[in-house]
């Protein structure tokens, strides 16, 4: 199916897209998915070793010493909403599905684009393929 589509870029004159190309997209984008689940299955594990977690915030934790940093700027307490307690609500109740797919996509994401391409042409190869499969 992707073995005779040509793609004209000026840098590549007639390249075509062959299979290597097709499969070194499929690895970006299988990387970014396994990076963007890995993410979303580690952000409890980090939470919890900071010290949010559902029994609380531990005395000398990473998580207590933002409380009293966050405390001090706020002349004595904790915001509530603010980013230590959203983040000990995470800790004790788990991610969201909003904020699930927030971290996914944002870490796949950064995975997926900062990969070197798999030819100098492989965006303009992308978008023809996506542009002639709609048609």
């Amino acid at each position: 199916m992707f073995t005779n589509y040509a793609c004209n870029a000026e840098s590549e004159p007639n390249k075509i897209l062959i299979e290597d190309n097709v499969l070194c997209v499929a690895k970006k984008i299988g990387g970014a998915v396994v990076i963007g689940t890995g993410a979303v299955a580690l952000v409890p594990v980090a939470l919890s070793a900071a010290g949010l977690g559902n029994a609380g915030i531990p005395a000398g934790s990473l998580a207590a010493k933002a409380m009293a940093i966050s405390g001090v700027a706020n002349g004595g307490g904790v915001v509530a909403g603010g980013v230590v307690a959203g983040l000990q609500s995470a800790g004790a109740a788990g991610l969201g599905v909003g904020t699930t797919v927030a971290v996914g996509t944002t870490f796949g994401g950064v995975y997926r684009y900062s990969r070197i391409g798999c030819s100098n042409n492989e965006t303009e190869c992308i978008k023809k393929i996506e542009v002639s499969s709609m048609s």
